[in-house]
């Protein structure tokens, strides 16, 4: 019995052995598809991480033109400011030319005036100085009379 005890131990051995061939095949196919699915997992995660790259990109760009933009704008706003406060500046000038010559034509007018009531002035002087003149001549003919 010990022989047939033996031989059972060895056909348990072979089938132990067996069993852990069976064993160490499952685990290794099954370190396979482990070894496999890190592999899908690792490249997944490349593919992610290049395509949020990309994404990260393309924002910085849409916002790099954004701000392009709001520059161009601010610039464009800024430009108009300008002009418009150029166009008052013009505006200011061109109403202080004006006030100049109206008040300068009015000078002259004023200066005119006068010149006219001086000019009337005289006629009137002379006027009387020569009714004085005839006064005069009335009462010196008068005195030479009455003598």
């Amino acid at each position: 019995m010990d022989l047939g005890r033996g031989f059972a131990t060895q056909s348990e051995e072979h089938d132990d052995q067996t069993n852990l061939g069976g064993d160490i095949n499952d685990l290794r196919t099954k370190l396979e598809k482990a070894n496999e699915e890190k592999t899908r997992a690792i490249e997944a995660e490349k593919r992610e991480r290049e395509e949020n790259k990309e994404r990260i990109k393309e924002i910085e760009e849409e916002s790099e033109e954004k701000l392009k933009v709001s520059i161009c704008g601010a610039a464009r706003v800024a430009d108009t400011a300008s002009e418009q406060e150029n166009a008052n500046i013009e505006t200011f000038i061109l109403l202080n030319k004006l006030m100049f010559h109206k008040n300068k034509k009015q000078e002259t007018t004023e200066i005119e005036k006068d010149t006219e009531v001086r000019q009337e002035l005289k006629c009137v002087i002379e006027d009387k100085e020569e009714q004085i003149e005839q006064l005069n001549k009335k009462i010196i003919e008068n005195d030479v009379e009455g003598k």
